[in-house]
């Protein structure tokens, strides 16, 4: 019943053996707790026994079997408080044979009751025997439960006993008392295996519960440490993009410093400002990031969405230099006004027109083009279409997961996490193929009005 694969583990090891040790845990813990009150049974109920045969031919001999009960009780008494102070270093298997044995040897003792007493007695002595008999058969069988095969050497020779005693007597009430308690032993041994059954599933569903709730922990330390990682990795991608433009910036700075002024093609002033710029918007992506993690939600404004896109196409203007891309801006839309974390939406913008720019290095045609338009006076659109290489319909399926990517260098979470800060500003994005080759990459944003800023 309880045997599970071997690939099943609780810890580092297999969840058989876990549950064996369990329940061999559970079945002698329960003995254990119902010994001295046995033992104490056991003595009581022969002592009464033996003042019951005061002054009659059988007292020597109920002296001999109380001495037999009290030699055994003793016995195991005195073990069972060795075992409760020392270590417990003894086998499962000899642990258990022992329990066995301890167990027939009380109930020969107490099956030697009704052989050698029960025939000789008087009415009152043999109504003694039988409830004495009855109440050990309960009582064994209730202590001893949780271990079937030492409930059985226990009740067995008792039973055996009485029921021998009682056919012999050929009297038709003994007959009849003989027929109920075979149906009463019966009774009892069934009860023994249900109860042991039970508490073998009860080990086995806690265990089941422990290794669940193991499991458990286990995945939610590894999504946190997912969860850690992917931020590292975010934040590494975005930062490489303001940190790539300002080292090319001072490159640009230090070989015009290195030319004569009056070769210079450009000036070191505006040079080394647009490097600060761009050391300035990584480190406003580290002041977000942090404040997303202590606030878990983006610091949003009032912004005009076409100045934040003119911001990110200056921001990467060098890039489009160098890889000689035409960028066009058709800002349509008569309404611009938004509510959103400026620095997140200009991030959302220039990984959209870096993946632009990179898809179409191998492309004869390099043009980039940057729309708005209204949708429903509601909603702005934005829509960034390039003439690189687009992407098949399999790949569009897989275009926003997570380390998804066709790029040899590339992370593959830049889309995930532009598409990430969208929904975040109750918007939507999305990725179409161009029509002239290439691709669509669009996302919606809801609009603001006067009347929502005052």
């Amino acid at each position: 019943m309880f045997r599970s694969s071997g690939d099943s583990k609780v810890g580092n090891e297999p969840l058989d053996l876990i549950s064996a040790a369990r329940l061999r845990a559970e079945q002698f813990s329960g003995i254990l707790r119902q010994t001295p009150g046995m033992m104490l049974a056991n003595v009581c109920n022969a002592l009464v026994l033996v003042v019951d045969f005061w002054g009659t031919r059988q007292f020597v001999s109920a002296l001999y079997w109380a001495a037999a009960v009290f030699s055994v009780s003793g016995y195991i008494y005195f073990r069972h408080r060795r075992r409760r102070r020392g270590p417990r270093s003894t086998s499962h298997s000899h642990a258990a044979r022992r329990a066995t044995l301890n167990a027939l040897a009380l109930g020969l003792c107490w099956a030697a009751l009704p052989l050698f007493f029960f025939e000789e007695a008087g009415p009152g002595t043999r109504l003694l025997i039988a409830c004495l008999s009855a109440g050990m058969l309960y009582g064994g069988a209730l202590a001893l439960a949780s271990i079937p095969f030492a409930a059985m050497a226990f009740v067995a020779p008792v039973a055996f006993a009485c029921f021998v005693t009682l056919i012999h007597g050929h009297d038709s009430h003994y007959l009849l008392i003989a027929a109920v308690l075979g149906v009463y032993t019966w009774v009892l041994l069934k009860n023994v295996f249900v109860s042991a059954e039970q508490l073998r599933a009860r080990v086995m569903t806690q265990i089941l519960t422990e290794q669940t709730a193991s499991m458990r922990m286990k995945k939610l330390q590894a999504s946190g440490l997912n969860a850690m990682g992917g931020m590292a990795t975010g934040l590494a991608h975005e930062l490489n993009q303001p940190l790539t433009a300002s080292a090319c910036y001072l490159l640009t700075a230090q070989r015009l410093l290195e030319m004569a002024p009056e070769l210079r093609t450009a000036s070191v002033s505006e040079t080394l400002d647009s490097a600060a710029v761009q050391i300035m918007r990584a480190a406003g992506i580290v002041r977000q990031l942090r404040e997303f993690i202590m606030r878990g939600e983006p610091e949003k404004a009032f912004a005009n969405l076409h100045d934040l896109i003119r911001e990110a196409s200056q921001a990467t203007a060098t890039n489009m230099s160098d890889a000689h891309v035409n960028l066009s801006l058709q800002l349509g839309a008569d309404v611009d006004r938004v509510f959103v974390d400026s620095v997140q939406i200009k991030q959302v913008l220039i990984n959209l027109i870096s993946n632009a720019i990179e898809a179409m290095n191998a492309s004869a045609e390099r043009e980039l083009a940057i729309s708005t338009s209204l949708i429903h006076d509601l909603t702005i659109r934005i829509d960034v279409v390039d003439t690189g290489v687009g992407f098949s319909e399999m790949g569009k399926e897989n275009l926003f997961e997570p380390f998804a990517t066709s790029k040899a260098d590339g992370m593959g979470i830049g889309l995930s996490i532009s598409r990430s800060i969208v929904e975040t500003h109750d918007g939507n994005m999305w990725a179409e193929s161009n029509a002239g080759g290439g691709a669509v990459f669009s996302f919606v944003l809801p609009l603001v009005n006067a009347e929502h800023e005052v």
